[in-house]
Order: C-alpha cells, then sequence, then structure tokens
C-alpha cells in the first residue's frame, strides 16, 4: 500500500473559475448530498436566502474527492488539504495492485481539472493518519483492514529511505568493515540489470547482532538497493519490537501496508521470563503467528530479521518457523586487527577528531572481541577521555563512573545452578570465582595478587554436560572480569591436524589466536594420539602445551573426552599434565536426575508431561542407564524429540479444529516410546528345557 503527498500545478484560471454563488436550486457543483453536508446545521429556507454566499473551492473540490472515493470501493483514498494560487495539495491512500497513473488521470477528470505538472512524494502511515479528516478515520482505517494500526502506533517505527537515483550504495567498502556478509549480498543484488517490474522476493535476511544502531544501518543499506534495483517499489519501511505486548493483528496491518516495501523484526532486546531466550508457551505461539504471516506475504513483503548476538535460541525458534523459506545470513563478523585499525581512522575521520597512536595502543590491549560494536565502544571510550585530556585539561583528573560487579547479574552462573547434578564442577566453578575475588582484593590493597593456571580436564561418559558446562563457564568467567571475552573456541582433531609438513602448528595458533580472551575447548582430546611418537598428532600436543603457556593469563584450555581415554592421553605428555591445575569428573546421571532433565529440557520448549508419563520415564530411565554406550542427557533429549513426533501422529488422527493450545503441547504415556536397545536387552536367546 502507498502514502502519498501529492502537489499538482494547475492554471490558477481554472480554480478561479469553479468559483460558484449557492442558490436554493441552482448550485452549480454543489448538488444532492454535497448540498446538504454543506449546509447540515441550516434550516431549508436559510439555504436559499444566502444565494450571494460565495462558495469555497476547497470544499467544491473536496466533495467531489468524496465522490471519486466512494467508487474506488476500498481500493484508494484521496483527500485534498489545500488548493492555493495554482497549487493543489492532496494525501493519498492507494493498494499497491492498482495504476496510480490510471488513478490519477480518472481522480482530475472528476475534478475537471487539467494538471500541468504532478509531484509526488512517499510519506509515513503516521503523516497521512494526520492529515486525514479526523471524523472519517476510522471507518476508512477499517475499511481498509488496518485500524488496529491507530490503536497501537507506539509499538512500531515508520521511516523513509533517504535516497537518490545517482546514489552509490557501495561508495567505499571500508565503510562496510566488520559486515563482509552486507558487502557480499550488496554486491550480488547489483550484479544483474535492474529489472523493469516488481516480480517478488527470492530471499529474506536475518541479521545477527547486539548492536541495534548497526544492524538498522545494515538493513537501510540494503532496502535502498533493492529499491534503486526495483526488486522493491516503496521506499517506506517498518521496524517492529517483538515484545510481549506485541500484538498479531497489528503485525498483519503493517503487512498489508508494507506490500512492495519491507519489514524489520527487531528481537536483539527481546528478554525471555527465564532470561535465557527460552519462550513461554504464550509466547512461542505468538512468534508462530507473527512467521506465519511472513510467510503469507513473502512474495509482497521482504521481511529482514535482527536476533542478538549470543542467544541462538531466538534465532533458532524464528527459524524453525520459516521453514520453507530462503534466508540470506547479513550477521556481523569478527575483522581483522588491520581492519580495526582502518575502521577507527573512519570513526575519528566521522568525529572529526585527529587519529592518534594513543587509539592503537588502547586497541592492542583492549583484550576486546573485534566487531564493529565492540570497536565503536572502544572509539567512545578513547574520544571522551581524550577530550578530557586535550581539549579540557581541566577536566583531566575527573574518571568515569565505574559499575560494581557485585552489582551485576550473573545469568550464567544462574543458568549453571539451574543444570540438574554436576556438583563436582559446580564446587570447582564457585571455587575459581572465590579465589580470583580474593586475589583482586588482595591486588587493591597490596598490589602483588597473583594469577595461577586454570587449565583443565573434563572427563566423563557421552552426554554427560560437559560441552554445556564449558561453554557456560566462559559466559561466567567474562561475566567475572576474568577472563576478557569469554568466546568460546571448540576443535577436534581435524582443526588440530594439518595434512602436510608444518602445517599443524599454524593451526594450533590460529585457534589460540581465537580463543584469547576465553575458553579452548578440545573435545576428545586423546584422538591427538598417533599410534607412534613423532607424528603430526604429537606436534600438535607439543604446540599446545607451548601455546598454553604463553597465553596462561588470557586463555583457558578444557581438554575433554572419556575417563581412562583421557588419563593415557595426560599422561603421555608430562609437559601437559604438569600444566593441568584442575580434573573434573562428570558422573552419570541417575534415575532421578534424568527424568528432571527430561522434564528441564521439554519446559525449555513449552512441553509438560502427564504424570502417566512421567512415570513411564522413570521405567526407561531406570532400564537405560545400565546399558552399554548409554547416553544421560543425550539419551534424555532424544526421548523426548521422540516423543513429539508420536504426539504429532497422535493428535493428527484428530479433528485439527477440536485440538487445543493444552494438547499441542501435551505429551501423555502414549507419546513415550520404550527405545528398541532396551527392549532387546530383555530378550534371551537359547532353549527351553522340558
Amino acid at each position: 500500500m502507498n502514502f502519498l503527498k501529492i502537489k499538482v500545478e494547475v492554471d490558477a484560471e481554472q480554480l478561479t473559475q469553479r468559483k460558484r454563488i449557492v442558490t436554493g436550486n441552482n448550485s452549480g457543483f454543489m448538488k444532492g448530498k454535497c448540498l446538504k453536508r454543506r449546509f447540515a446545521n441550516k434550516k431549508e429556507n436559510d439555504e436559499t436566502e444566502n444565494q450571494g454566499d460565495l462558495y469555497n473551492i476547497e470544499d467544491e473540490l473536496r466533495n467531489l474527492c468524496e465522490e471519486y472515493n466512494n467508487q474506488l470501493k476500498s481500493s484508494a483514498y484521496f483527500e485534498i488539504v489545500e488548493a492555493k494560487g495554482k497549487y493543489l495539495s492532496l494525501y493519498s491512500m492507494i493498494k499497491d495492485n492498482y495504476s496510480i497513473n490510471s488513478i490519477y488521470n480518472d481522480l482530475f477528470q472528476k475534478l475537471d481539472l487539467q494538471p500541468h505538472n504532478i509531484k509526488t512524494d512517499e510519506v509515513t502511515f503516521r503523516e497521512f493518519e494526520d492529515k486525514v479528516n479526523f471524523h472519517r478515520k476510522s471507518d476508512l482505517f477499517e475499511s481498509f483492514g488496518i485500524d488496529s494500526l491507530r490503536c497501537h502506533n507506539d509499538n512500531y517505527i515508520e521511516k523513509i529511505i533517504d535516497y537518490s537515483q545517482n546514489t552509490n550504495i557501495i561508495d567505499d567498502e571500508n565503510n562496510y568493515i566488520g559486515r563482509k556478509n552486507l558487502l557480499n549480498e550488496l554486491k550480488r543484488i547489483y550484479s544483474s540489470p535492474a529489472k523493469n517490474k516488481f516480480y517478488g522476493h527470492p530471499v529474506h535476511y536475518f541479521i545477527n547482532t547486539d548492536d541495534y544502531e548497526s544492524s538498522l544501518e545494515s538493513c537501510e543499506s540494503l532496502i535502498k538497493a533493492l529499491y534503486q534495483q526495483k526488486r522493491i517499489n516503496s521506499k517506506r519501511f517498518c521496524v517492529v519490537n517483538f515484545e510481549d505486548e506485541i500484538r498479531e493483528d497489528l503485525i498483519e496491518s503493517l503487512y498489508r501496508i508494507g506490500c512492495g516495501g519491507a519489514i524489520i523484526i527487531d528481537a536483539t532486546s527481546y528478554i525471555s521470563d527465564d532470561d535465557k531466550g527460552h519462550f513461554k508457551r504464550g509466547n512461542y505461539l505468538k512468534l508462530a503467528g507473527v512467521c506465519k504471516l511472513i510467510n503469507k506475504y513473502k512474495n509482497k513483503v521482504l521481511s529482514l530479521l535482527c536476533f542478538p548476538n549470543n542467544n541462538e535460541q531466538v534465532k533458532n525458534e524464528f527459524l524453525s518457523c520459516l521453514e520453507k523459506m530462503a534466508m540470506v545470513d547479513l550477521s556481523e563478523n569478527i575483522v581483522s586487527y588491520s581492519q580495526a585499525c582502518d575502521y577507527l581512522k573512519i570513526l575519528a575521520k566521522i568525529n572529526k577528531t585527529r587519529f592518534k597512536k594513543s587509539l592503537i595502543a588502547d586497541l592492542e590491549t583492549a583484550g576486546v572481541p573485534l566487531t564493529p560494536k565492540s570497536l565503536k565502544e572502544l572509539f567512545t571510550a578513547w574520544y571522551e577521555h581524550d577530550l578530557r585530556q586535550s581539549v579540557f585539561p581541566q577536566y583531566k583528573d575527573i574518571q568515569t563512573i565505574k559499575y560494581s560487579e557485585e552489582n551485576k547479574v550473573d545469568s550464567a552462573i544462574n543458568e549453571l545452578n539451574d543444570l540438574i547434578g554436576l556438583s563436582k564442577a559446580k564446587q570447582l566453578i564457585n571455587r575459581i570465582i572465590n579465589y580470583n575475588k580474593i586475589q583482586k582484593l588482595i591486588s587493591e590493597r597490596c598490589s602483588s595478587g597473583t594469577h595461577c593456571s586454570m587449565h583443565m580436564v573434563f572427563s566423563g561418559n557421552p552426554g554427560s554436560a560437559k560441552t554445556t558446562v564449558a561453554r557456560l563457564f566462559a559466559k561466567i568467567m567474562k561475566e567475572k572480569g576474568i577472563l576478557s571475552t569469554g568466546v568460546f573456541i571448540e576443535a577436534g582433531r581435524s582443526d588440530l591436524i594439518g595434512k602436510y609438513v608444518g602445517h599443524t602448528a599454524p593451526l594450533v595458533k590460529s585457534k589460540f589466536a581465537a580463543a584469547k580472551g576465553g575458553v579452548l575447548f578440545i573435545d576428545e582430546a586423546y584422538s591427538l594420539l598417533d599410534d607412534r611418537k613423532g607424528c603430526y598428532g604429537d606436534e600438535a600436543i607439543n604446540t599446545i602445551v607451548q601455546e598454553m603457556e604463553n597465553n596462561r593469563d588470557d586463555i583457558i584450555v578444557i581438554f575433554a573426552g572419556y575417563k581412562d581415554e583421557m588419563k593415557s592421553f595426560i599422561e603421555r605428555n608430562p609437559g601437559l599434565q604438569s600444566r593441568i591445575s584442575h580434573q573434573v569428573e562428570f558422573e552419570d546421571y541417575s534415575t532421578e536426575e534424568l527424568c528432571e532433565i527430561a522434564k528441564y529440557i521439554a519446559k525449555k520448549s513449552n512441553y509438560s508431561f502427564t504424570d502417566e508419563a512421567f512415570d513411564k520415564l522413570n521405567i526407561i530411565f531406570d532400564k537405560a542407564k545400565n546399558t552399554l554406550n548409554f547416553g544421560n542427557g543425550r539419551f534424555a533429549r532424544n526421548i523426548f524429540e521422540k516423543a513429539k513426533m508420536l504426539q504429532a501422529d497422535r493428535l493428527s488422527l484428530q479433528t485439527l479444529d477440536k485440538i487445543t493450545d493444552n494438547d499441542l503441547f501435551l505429551l501423555t504415556a502414549e507419546d513415550i516410546e520404550m527405545p528398541s536397545s532396551i527392549s532387546n536387552e530383555d530378550k534371551h536367546i537359547g532353549f527351553a528345557l522340558a
């Protein structure tokens, strides 16, 4: 739908000649209903007495315009706001499947005007709403199916892109540092000639970022390029903040008026009730409803979805509901050191300040991941400090406010404590936190605090949460200020051992570089061992030992795998053994713990079990934990996933209209199946004696 501001140039004589003297039976253009509306508050005899009243040309044109609107029957709407001199100003609302030129011709024919010049500008719905006759708004917007936009106009933002035909979107590739995916997509858009009409949208987009301004800037660049290539035909776009209060009818109205344009669904600041990115059942249904609308309008409206950078759950919940849509990833990426320097120079130029070596020094000591957001924050801090030091030296001793670590909400440590079991791992992590807290206090009072190595081994059977704990451990160390970035890098044999001589050491060093300020998690570390000494595996282990020592203050290495195999691995290299400070054994879960894990996994997806289903789970887990290669928590997850499939089979046999929301998320005993690997344990092969 198009909202337009129209300025029409006509001959001044045309407007002058349209003035009429109102009479009782001969009122020129004032006839029928128009006459009745004009003098609704007067008596009939007053109308005939005031034969000398000069009729206002604007009123006459508005009446004719209203007659034309009635003919259009909610396919378009025009309202004249001013007729002054030789110019006529109008606002219009036109559905996207109607020819604007054809409607213009019919309108001016109805008004009996010959336009010489028509200037049209696209406007937002809000500007159009402000100009429409107040008494007509409710009926008008209801007839177009967009009345909810008036009731909830605080839940969305409208913008018109700043565009000219000569706009060069890719004017300088340095402006896209950290946004390589966006730059590549812009090049792809311009790789083919502009189309002569709008065909639809071959793809839609998603962006992972914590920087709202950066994501909006990326979206605007994309929308400009697509408009220039005629892949969208509207310069207006909407930004909707996905939050608890968002209404599905509002989203649908925005998609209705967004045909030919774009809508940005911003979930970057979405926080669920449990602070883990998990949706409650009501919010999940709301999300599913929004995704249904995205699918419904996918050929008419371009959708751009923005997700928080460190919450894959929110992103996955959306994408799981959009399986049949083609999505392009425009997420930001970590940049190289040289690119970071170039980006800081650009920021200095934008802020009209001299680029100084002290900014590079801050970059080298910052220890932050090199993303556009972190570099902007680094530049802002440097700029404000330099302002106090160089421009206003009288404020050089004023320090910035620092928020106390004690007041921070530790979401990662809370998430760890919510996990079932894992008492040894939780105890160790709490000890590390307490140790560093005291060392920090010692350092503040005596300037002699020490730092101990925290490299460790996680040993245990599959599915015992080794990777989950390691990932949370990285976040906790970042939250507590023990590690600078809290980045989590996972690696295996294929990531650390090269195919040729001389390739292994650089691979290992690159993983340590990526894990700087965080945790390097080496899963199934014993796979690095070769049958004989002196092979590539030994080279990898020796390089790991060297890098562990070189980065002992800013990287924690965690080796993980089976208990016995890990013991052999550590004993293989004495240098490695001496650098391991902690060994944590992850024990198998008990039957009660497995039941709680199943309940926890189900709750994250808004599902629940009946009492009978829970009793059946208890029986299955009690038998399963004694079988060979038992999968612990992974086994519990597989049972849950299989139960969802069996539930779907059960519900599909019912009348779909009679299935309630509660039915959709309730798992019964019928949905819980005894795995064949367990049921076969009860079968015995042999002979029966008579």
